[in-house]
């Protein structure tokens, strides 16, 4: 495996990607880690989601959450006028799996930047209309990921990050007060804008591969993690190498290596979780417009040899 991230580590040096770190793990330790920078806290974009998706995932396991909770009927407050009726059929699990039917990628990055959406961003996103039925089409958006977090505060009484502090990042011996993302209203917005340090932010990664056990006691439960990693809906009828055309869990996007997996964000921030090799494969970029570079160094040199 080292000589499969030295492959890696050549060309990113000679190509000049903008590639941070990578690092190789297993369920309990770091294995392997290579710098081209120090490690760290860097925002990790829609790394983020995976994050709030555990959040959800631990509530579900307390009982506080149900993947068929309607998330509108909790947001009364929030409704615009002339609100569409559909909108009262969105369950946690169709936020979760990027399927609320608005069929439009809402509250991301460059809205965002132009104070689209602001200040309520449950009632930006409850204002657009449904265009499928919901559970039936994949629709990569920030506002449904933006509901599974406020479905997650609402159950857990407190922010996302407040509750993932101790549930979570406490446990995992990462940052306990990592910089989040708010929205204008004060919730974590999560989507998008955690910071961590590769070292921490692959132990999520580590979590899931060991099936929600850390350093022998149980954070997450193993019915969550194999329901989450999944395929519930197809993003795309025709598949490439490590993209994102494979199927879409709960946050999370499926490889096509086995039962390999990822939590993905903008600009290359990975963690690959390999369950039949054991391993974690996680790697931090700098901003650029290199990902689909990086994403083919990555198959070419490890992952198209890991599963031959």
């Amino acid at each position: 495996m080292k000589q499969l991230l030295q492959g890696f580590i050549d060309r990113v040096n000679r190509d000049h990607l903008p590639v941070e770190g990578i690092l190789l793990a297993n369920r309990q330790d770091i294995l392997f880690e290579h710098r081209f920078m120090p490690d760290t806290p860097r925002v990790i974009y829609s790394h983020s989601k995976s994050f709030t998706a555990t959040a959800a995932g631990m509530l579900i396991d307390e009982g506080k959450l149900h993947l068929a909770d309607k998330i509108a009927p909790h947001f009364p407050e929030h409704f615009p006028a002339h609100m569409d009726a559909a909108w009262q059929d969105v369950t946690l699990e169709h936020a979760l799996t990027m399927s609320s039917g608005a069929n439009k990628p809402l509250l991301m990055m460059a809205e965002r930047s132009q104070g689209i959406g602001a200040p309520d961003f449950l009632k930006f996103v409850f204002s657009h209309p449904i265009e499928h039925k919901p559970g039936s089409v994949f629709c990569y958006s920030n506002g449904d990921t933006y509901m599974v977090g406020r479905m997650a505060e609402k159950a857990a009484g407190m922010t996302v990050k407040e509750y993932l502090k101790e549930k979570l990042f406490r446990p995992l011996g990462m940052d306990t007060d990592p910089v989040w993302e708010h929205c204008p209203m004060g919730h974590t917005f999560g989507a998008s804008g955690l910071e961590l340090r590769l070292s921490h932010m692959c132990r999520l990664g580590m979590l899931y591969l060991n099936k929600g056990m850390w350093q022998g006691k149980r954070i997450l439960s193993e019915e969550w993690i194999d329901n989450a990693r999944k395929v519930h809906l197809p993003t795309n009828p025709d598949p490439k190498p490590f993209d994102w055309n494979n199927g879409y869990g709960f946050q999370c996007w499926k490889m096509p290596y086995g039962e390999s997996y990822r939590f993905d964000g903008a600009y290359g921030q990975f963690s690959c979780i390999c369950p039949e090799k054991d391993l974690v494969i996680a790697v931090q970029s700098s901003e650029n417009d290199c990902t689909q570079l990086i994403t083919l160094a990555l198959h070419e040199e490890i992952f198209s040899h890991l599963y031959t």
